[in-house]
């Protein structure tokens, strides 16, 4: 976009982002990644959850680290004059002395119903993963025990984590990432591989069992790229709960590298069918990262897939294998359908791209989009042209995006893997958290998100599960006639999950009020009329 078209794109009211990290008391180094240590593994790591684990109604920042104990912050709220007072690191006194456990991704999610949040984590060369009970604020690792990880000879290349209600009975199921493959020793081409992927089922007391097979759901399958090198196996680094179709079953989304990103259709009986091509989806090259939200305000959920974008074709030229073509952007059709929308929205180009999501970062109405990048392996320059990526940040103008990174101050050039979205002072708006590779986090507060009316909605489950996973919640404004959605969720991004709530922003001439409506995922509804805006309420399951 041209300098002349920049000073074009409508700025109201006039946000800026402002780097807080050191203030908030955030300063851990992320991953000691140096030429030393190398492995492929290693530059991919870096992920981070927010969530308010101690029930104080401030929200708290979990770090998972590959070379280093993991991180937990508690949020200490504001002080008598209003100003944020920080964080402080509790991980000793929530979790006893952690060891290293080259720890990947983190997700957290309520998976007893007792009202507080537990916590997932996934390791990278580890013989499994973890799973934190949460017991009034200090953390029991019960990970085998409960079922929720497999204890493996060979090591796991564990990535995001994602919590949903597959089976609609009322618990968080879970679905775990993994990218590479185990092959048995006595493997020969054209046999299949085996995946540490795995869908987890809840028996309603947090304890799991293995479903993938049984589901239909299984990544084991030989695959061949025969275009980026010849690669077998399966990839998987990003996995996404939501029902898509409307028809009330949660489907499963499987963003992953090497064309192998998955939709399966949820078939409402407890298994799925695969229906990537038959939906026009899973055409990124090279899957990363993935938020699902309703771009151009129809109602339905569109998908949103980071990749990497390389116009000089890098790999055809010196070979290498990755792909040149970019992020997509699905725009769901209705129908078990989407359409392509990458270009005619202009989202194509993230550079390098890794963790996403989706916000409404100006209060406008209208959702934004944000995806951090960038890649730096020692053992190769052909990455140079992606080693400073900045960050991207697209504002939504109704039928397109505007690139305006720049113009709000997001200005991070660092190699960011995981990305969340946190209001983490309570104003009002959402602040983004980028997770650095090889650096301490960067936290940016949005400064002037909130000059606009605001509302932020958490749900109390009863037949549903505990915080409404998988909730659709509609707002309308007394003044208004658009109707937005949002995706209550507790999805990872790339390695990272974000708050579970539903965040609303609205433009000027809006009114003081909407009309709120949430549809349950047990199928039952709430409709709450004239919601006075900028407050934050809770909504129980009728």
């Amino acid at each position: 976009m041209s300098w002349f078209a920049t000073l074009l794109v409508p700025l109201a009211p006039q946000v800026t982002f402002t780097p807080v990290t050191a203030d908030a008391g955030i300063g851990h180094e992320q991953c000691a990644c140096g030429p030393t240590l190398w492995n492929e593994h290693s530059f991919l790591s870096g992920g981070a959850a927010a969530g308010d684990y101690d029930g104080d109604g401030w929200d708290d920042l979990y770090f998972a680290r590959l070379h280093g104990p993991d991180v937990l912050y508690r949020n200490l709220g504001s002080g008598s004059q209003g100003r944020h007072l920080g964080f402080e690191d509790v991980t000793q006194a929530s979790f006893g002395m952690l060891p290293v456990t080259r720890s990947n991704g983190c997700a957290f999610g309520d998976i007893d119903g007792d009202g507080d949040l537990d916590l997932y984590v996934t390791t990278l060369f580890g013989h499994r993963h973890l799973l934190f009970v949460n017991d009034g604020g200090t953390f029991v690792e019960e990970g085998l025990a409960r079922g929720a990880t497999r204890l493996s000879a060979s090591v796991h290349r564990g990535y995001g984590a994602s919590f949903g209600d597959y089976d609609s009975d009322g618990d968080l199921d879970l679905y775990v990432a993994e990218w590479g493959h185990l092959a048995p020793l006595d493997w020969k081409p054209g046999q299949p591989l085996y995946s540490n992927a795995r869908l987890l089922a809840n028996d309603g007391t947090g304890h799991f069992a293995d479903v993938t097979a049984a589901a239909g759901i299984a990544i084991d399958a030989t695959q061949v790229d025969a275009d980026h090198g010849g690669f077998r196996g399966v990839f998987a680094f990003t996995p996404l709960f939501a029902d898509l179709d409307m028809d009330g079953h949660q489907d499963i989304v499987i963003v992953g590298d090497f064309q192998t990103s998955r939709l399966f259709w949820n078939r409402g009986d407890g298994t799925f069918e695969d229906g990537t091509e038959a939906a026009g989806v899973g055409t990124d090259e090279n899957g990363m990262g993935a938020t699902l939200f309703d771009a151009d305000q129809d109602g339905r959920l569109d998908l949103f897939v980071t990749s990497i974008y390389d116009p000089r074709h890098t790999c055809d030229l010196k070979g290498c294998n990755w792909g040149d073509s970019g992020n997509r952007l699905f725009l769901n059709a209705g129908g078990r359908s989407f359409t392509d929308g990458t270009d005619a929205w202009g989202v194509r180009d993230g550079g390098w791209g890794w963790g996403t999501c989706a916000f409404d970062f100006d209060h406008d109405g209208r959702e934004d989009l944000v995806m951090t990048n960038g890649v730096d392996f020692p053992s190769t320059d052909l990455d140079e042209a992606f080693n400073l990526d900045p960050t991207r940040l697209w504002r939504n103008n109704g039928t397109s995006f505007d690139e305006v990174s720049a113009a709000v101050g997001l200005t991070h050039t660092a190699p960011g893997k995981g990305l969340i979205l946190v209001d983490y002072d309570r104003d009002g708006d959402r602040d983004v958290l980028i997770v650095d590779n090889r650096e301490a986090p960067d936290l940016f507060r949005n400064d002037g998100g909130n000059r606009n009316p605001w509302l932020v909605v958490r749900l109390e489950g009863t037949m549903s599960n505990a915080r409404g996973v998988g909730a659709r919640v509609y707002a309308t404004p007394k003044t208004g006639d658009v109707r937005q959605s949002r995706l209550v969720h507790a999805n990872a991004s790339y390695l990272s999950t974000s708050p579970t709530e539903a965040h609303f922003g609205f433009a000027p001439g809006s009114g003081a009020t909407a009309r709120v409506e949430v549809v349950w995922p047990s199928g039952r509804t709430s409709v709450l009329e004239d919601v006075a805006l900028s407050q934050r309420i809770v909504v129980g399951e009728p």
